[in-house]
């Protein structure tokens, strides 16, 4: 059983690497940075907005964005 979670999560994690490359060749640079930081890395809109010189909803667009072409990837 332990063998079997483990290599499911395996599976889950590559799966989601593809994915992100993927996801990553289709959109901007800066696209892809604000989701990194707000998504990943946990900072704020307002924060990850002032890094790229970005409005906050801007960044909050690009997150969305990135994370529905991860589900579409995923699916």
């Amino acid at each position: 059983d332990d063998l079997v979670a483990r290599l499911e999560a395996a599976f889950d994690h590559e799966l989601l690497e593809i994915a992100r490359e993927r996801v990553r060749a289709r959109v901007e640079p800066h696209t892809w940075e604000a989701f990194r930081l707000t998504a990943v890395e946990g900072h704020s809109g307002a924060d990850a907005a002032a890094a790229l010189g970005m409005r906050r909803g801007a960044v909050f667009q690009a997150k969305s964005k990135v994370q529905q072409l991860l589900r579409e990837e995923i699916d």
